[in-house]
């Protein structure tokens, strides 16, 4: 409707957009069904709202494929004192909370291998 109002093309707007905010999308492979938000930026918290929101309508997943951004997974080494409690591989805030909900956080090491799945 933008489009047409402005007399501009949709790709104007669509990469407008995408400079003023970042798109989070979260896609089911099986069904189908997907959910998208648009953030300021990639962060936990905007993770988090989106997973609540899609845990909201379909339930709560049993894995999710993701990029290896720090909002989702934490790609650098155990520091001392996480050695010292047992943890040899670091989660994000993201990953604890998935994990508290059964749900599995698979890396992506890059954009094609999450659409290759």
């Amino acid at each position: 409707m933008c489009a047409t109002l402005y007399n501009v093309d949709v790709r104007t707007i669509n990469e407008h957009i995408s400079k003023i905010y970042t798109d989070c999308e979260l896609v089911d492979d099986a069904t189908g069904k997907s959910l998208g938000m648009f953030f300021d930026e990639e962060t936990t918290e905007g993770a988090m709202k989106m997973l609540w929101r899609w845990i909201e309508l379909y339930g709560i997943p049993k894995a999710l494929y993701c990029d290896k951004k720090n909002a989702f997974v934490l790609t650098r080494d155990p520091t001392d004192e996480e050695l010292l409690r047992g943890i040899t591989k670091p989660k994000s805030h993201f990953g604890k909370a998935c994990e508290k909900l059964g749900i599995e956080v698979i890396a992506a090491d890059s954009r094609a291998e999450q659409k290759a799945v």
